[in-house]
């Protein structure tokens, strides 16, 4: 018993340490911006390195999420190789949010979980291709980037080097993007009339959106970041 109880501390501290030391945003985007233009994997490497904490956290995910692979990780180039760039990037996104209020996951953090994963979901089966789903997911987990950072959204995104499709769909709710935004967001609020309007827009059945609604819910409540 007295064992179960050092570990539970150990873990509260644990989570208290990472709270109060959430990694740098500047770096965050400094990184997200690095990775969108392609940068030497050197230079990402030694980018990573100047933040503890966010090298912490990086190493921590890719166990995670490489489960079975068996050889232990000796730099953060490996890990950065295991992960991708494309991957990285998406995490790098959920983490400029999750540590947007000191690292609590708050309801508004958890809302932009949400609505990125299933507006991906959704957007997956609209398009041949990955890149909507993609886009939907930046536009989804940066949609209230606003609130978290305490400023308009075009000045929260301005540092951002994002596509014009997703600034579109962030401001202007315009393009598919927005349209399933203002989906993800009635979904949200369990306005069904608005919902069902957006749902003939998108052609997608109110039982298919339910199901990915709640899928994206059990992936925001259990995403390791």
């Amino acid at each position: 018993m007295l064992r179960s109880g050092t570990n539970q501390g150990s873990s509260e501290h644990l989570a208290k340490w990472e709270r109060d030391q959430a990694p740098s945003a500047a770096t965050v985007v400094r990184l997200l911006n690095m990775l969108k233009s392609d940068a030497d994997l050197i230079e990402v490497e030694r980018e990573l390195k100047r933040e503890p904490v966010l090298s912490y956290r990086l190493l921590r995910f890719v166990n995670s999420a490489s489960a079975g692979f068996h050889k232990s990780i000796s730099s953060f180039r490996q890990a950065v190789v295991i992960l991708g760039y494309h991957q990285l990037h998406r995490w790098l996104a959920v983490l400029l949010v999750t540590t947007a209020k000191n690292g609590e996951r708050t309801e508004v953090v958890r809302s932009c979980l949400v609505r990125a994963s299933f507006m991906e979901t959704l957007a997956m089966g609209q398009s041949i291709t990955l890149t909507l789903a993609d886009q939907c997911f930046i536009v989804g987990v940066f949609s209230r980037l606003d609130e978290l950072l305490g400023q308009p959204l075009v000045s929260a995104i301005a540092p951002l080097n994002l596509s014009s499709e997703i600034r579109a769909a962030l401001l202007e709710r315009s393009g598919e993007g927005g349209t399933l935004l203002e989906l993800a967001i009635a979904m949200e609020a369990g306005n069904k009339l608005h919902a069902g309007e957006l749902l003939g827009k998108v052609k997608v059945s109110p039982l298919l959106a339910e199901q990915s609604y709640e899928a994206a819910l059990s992936w925001a409540d259990n995403l390791p970041v």
